[in-house]
């Protein structure tokens, strides 16, 4: 019975992680919105921005309840702010009455549920399952995480309007206002299914994890055994050893330690300069991919010829999007498991992944900067989609790994959650350099919007400074652990 609770609740994450994702959807229907509104760049960017800052900024809040609350009724609570988030956004695109601020804010909520539902959803696979499954039970969530994108902007297919206009879009474009509140509908319904189903099976787990420790140590029970002495038994057979300097064996957990608090013997993060380095390049990295996925609909708009019509460009807009999200997706399963293999076969650190991902935005920017032409660029884009949603995938895997070897597990949810906060900060700083940008470009043209890689390409400059930037750090701090090959097991 076990058993099957656990694979519905894992099936019920995979649902809640596919809800989750959303977030990176905001491309699909930026302009639609900043047409519908008249907005400038920069207060398109504030709207997009604000839901980073629900997303992540809450990401500690989020992590401690999940640690300590019941995660079923997080993820209800979740589902409430994601369909109130979602119909704010659509109320907003219909109406001019609704001011930006409340723009933000229901964005904000958007951000906020879908924290929510992440880390509600991502710690149940983990309790659910031993150390040994976590590969599996984290990875495959993750993945869905970052393929939501995708199949929502598939499903933005069955909201394309016919030969007959209404209000809320022209003929042949996307009806916005029902896609929104189609999203919410569906991202609610996956929250309280998530709710019903996502069962804490890890007190079963403990259980069973104690019978085979007993079993392996050949312990034999009878039932007039006191139970005191059985519980002893397996405690002390089971306990690992390990070699000393001198060749004799000790244990690995101290028995006459063992009644001291693990958070009180691990450092706090904040007292490690390694902490600080690795905060900064993710905040840059982190940044740069939310300005390209946030903005991209904005780029394509730059680049395709002006008297392309609505349809043709919201297509556009929806195939990139989707590019994104199977790239992420795909960083985020390749670099988890070929960090695993790197480090068992090579003993390559993890912090190879992170590296490798940064240096993928990187190349990014530089083909955006130097392989983009007016006229003829909607097709060049595609490469660069392509290295910046693998590299960003690639990064947001590799990071959290690195936090919990470097900085220690006791600690992961908390540590985790404070990191959580590079990207609100990336993020932000890297969309409003992007909307100013494009806005000064768009009043030197006098157009309502703007054309041509002028738009964005001082934006891409101090962005690929800012990730070279953070790939010397990462490089740096490599050779502060030792280099690439791990000579201790904190660099794993």
């Amino acid at each position: 019975m076990t058993q099957e609770r656990r694979k519905i609740a894992f099936c019920a994450s995979l649902v809640c992680m596919t809800c989750a994702g959303t977030l990176y959807l905001f491309g699909a229907y930026a302009q639609a919105l900043q047409q519908k509104r008249s907005l400038s760049q920069t207060a398109l960017n504030l709207i997009a921005s604000s839901g980073g800052f629900g997303q992540y900024l809450s990401g500690p809040v989020w992590g401690k309840l999940s640690d300590t609350y019941d995660r079923q009724k997080l993820c209800a609570a979740a589902g409430v702010f994601l369909l109130a988030g979602y119909l704010g956004l659509a109320m907003g695109y219909a109406s001019d009455l609704v001011p930006v601020p409340a723009l933000a804010l229901a964005y904000a909520l958007i951000g906020l549920g879908s924290s929510g539902l992440f880390n509600a959803s991502l710690s149940t696979s983990v309790k659910n399952y031993d150390e040994r499954e976590h590969g599996f039970a984290v990875g495959v969530p993750v993945a869905f995480f970052g393929l939501s994108a995708f199949i929502f902007s598939q499903l933005q297919r069955l909201f394309i309007v016919g030969s007959q206009a209404s209000d809320n879009a022209p003929a042949g474009s996307v009806d916005i206002f029902s896609f929104l509140c189609f999203v919410g509908a569906v991202t609610g319904g996956g929250a309280m299914a998530g709710a019903t189903f996502l069962y804490d099976c890890s007190a079963s787990l403990r259980r069973r994890g104690l019978s085979q420790d007993g079993i392996e140590a050949g312990i034999i029970t009878s039932p007039t055994t006191d139970a005191s002495t059985r519980i002893e038994s397996v405690s002390l057979v089971s306990t690992p050893v390990l070699p000393t300097a001198s060749g004799e064996q000790s244990p690995l957990i101290d028995n006459q330690s063992n009644q001291a608090d693990p958070l009180l013997e691990q450092p706090s993060i904040f007292a490690q300069q390694d902490a600080y380095l690795l905060f900064a390049a993710f905040i840059l990295l982190t940044g740069t991919g939310l300005m390209y996925i946030n903005n991209v609909g904005a780029i394509v708009i730059a680049l395709i010829p002006k008297s392309t019509p609505t349809a043709t460009i919201q297509a556009t807009q929806r195939l990139h999007v989707g590019l994104i999200s199977i790239c992420n997706c795909l960083g985020r399963v390749v670099t988890g498991l070929g960090s695993d293999r790197l480090m068992h076969q090579f003993k390559l650190t993890r912090l190879v992944g992170l590296v490798a991902g940064g240096g993928m935005i990187t190349a990014a920017l530089l083909w955006g900067m130097l392989g983009l032409y007016d006229g003829h660029a909607v097709s060049q884009l595609i490469p660069v989609t392509l290295l910046l949603g693998f590299g960003y995938g690639s990064i947001f895997s590799a990071a959290p790994a690195i936090v919990g070897r470097w900085f220690g597990v006791q600690r992961f949810g908390a540590n985790w959650g404070w990191f959580q906060w590079a990207p609100a900060i990336g993020g932000q700083v890297c969309n409003l350099v992007f909307g100013l940008y494009v806005d000064a470009a768009r009043r030197a043209g006098g157009e309502l919007e703007c054309h041509g890689t002028v738009c964005f390409t001082g934006a891409f400059w101090l962005a690929f400074c800012g990730c070279c930037a953070s790939v010397g750090v990462l490089l740096a701090l490599n050779q502060m652990r030792g280099g690439w090959i791990v000579t201790r097991s904190a660099d794993v």
